[in-house]
């Protein structure tokens, strides 16, 4: 690689596949150790670039489950600190961040407002009886959607389920299951 095409720009100023400024068919590749010991930016050809993506998804394909697995046990291990990221990312980027929840319930709204007289009807009626049950037991109680809104499930009443808030809130987004009422008269 001829040290001519490096621009001596500071470290983050390009992204991978940015065009280099003043040599033509050249993109960047990222920043890589040199004999000497210092990072210093890499650029590659367009060819160079494409062979390279296509030989990452190929990887990326093959491995599937050895990522995913991978991934799992990191998010277990690095919980508190993903989190941690999650909140100060939120925080720094508070704007974007209402203007997402916005759009998801505005979404989730125009959604509802599409359903017939009697489903609103019905889902309201569901949110009740929720509420009711809550205040009879003691005991407190959501309503569940079967197929997570952020799976895209519908807010409909076939989506819809009462159940106990603590499986609800275990549950999470995680899964499509039921809650398994014991119906037997044993």
């Amino acid at each position: 690689m001829s040290r001519s095409i490096q621009t001596g720009s500071k470290r983050g100023t390009y992204k991978d596949g940015d065009p280099h400024p003043s040599v033509p068919d050249r993109f960047f590749a990222g920043y890589r150790k040199f004999p000497d010991g210092s990072p210093k930016e890499e650029w590659r050809s367009l060819k160079a670039q494409e062979s390279l993506r296509k030989r990452q998804k190929n990887y990326r394909d093959s491995h599937k489950k050895e990522a995913k697995a991978y991934s799992e046990t990191y998010r277990k291990e690095n919980r508190k600190e993903l989190l941690k990221k999650k909140r100060e990312y939120q925080r720094k980027n508070l704007a974007a961040h209402v203007a997402r929840a916005k759009a998801y319930k505005y979404k989730r709204k125009e959604e509802y407002n599409k359903l017939s007289e009697k489903d609103r009807n019905t889902v309201s009626g569901i949110y009740f009886a929720s509420q009711r049950i809550s205040k009879c037991l003691g005991i407190s109680f959501h309503v569940d959607h079967v197929t997570p809104l952020s799976k895209g499930g519908k807010h409909i009443p076939e989506n819809l389920q009462i159940v106990p808030a603590k499986w609800n809130l275990s549950k999470s987004n995680n899964n499509n299951d039921r809650f398994p009422y014991n119906t037997s008269t044993a």
